[in-house]
């Protein structure tokens, strides 16, 4: 009974609260296992709650891929946007819970297009929307967010 209850606590609460405690939980359990040390375990539960949010937007974003059937043009969508995203910079939202609803409406409007927008007019789509992006992120990228500082050798 006792088992549940944690359960049942660590699912309580908001996304946020939901997915943090989650992490503590599996951080405690490698300390109490000595996978690792005690002084490392806020570091573990860190890890563990961005693991916890990617996977579960991993999981969101490959459904909407599968009930619109679009799947290999989300993955490629995804990696290319991971990419950007990774050398770039952008919005990084205050919680999981934002960061997973921007993401779905992203996906939506992403997988209703690719959906709705005749084969011969995507290419047309596509590099229109290239010439537009390119030069705005080569202008004003890496772009500094709050939730991801950046040092000033990455500034310039």
């Amino acid at each position: 009974m006792k088992k549940f209850a944690t359960c049942v606590m660590i699912f309580a609460g908001s996304d946020s609260e939901m997915i943090s405690k989650l992490a503590k939980s599996i951080a405690h359990f490698f300390v109490v296992q000595n996978i690792t040390e005690e002084s490392k375990e806020v570091i573990y539960a860190y890890g563990m709650e961005l693991l916890i949010s990617d996977v579960l937007n991993t999981i969101i974003v490959l459904l909407i891929a599968l009930f619109s059937h679009t799947l290999p043009a989300v993955v490629v969508f995804i990696a290319v946007f991971m990419g950007l995203r990774q050398f770039v910079g952008g919005f990084h939202a205050n919680s999981h819970l934002s960061c997973m609803f921007t993401l779905v409406m992203v996906m939506m409007v992403f997988s209703y297009g690719i959906c709705n927008v005749s084969g011969h007019i995507t290419p047309i789509f596509s590099i229109s929307f290239i010439m537009i992006a390119l030069p705005i992120i080569l202008c004003i990228a890496p772009v500094p967010h709050p939730n991801k500082p950046m040092s000033e050798e990455l500034k310039q």
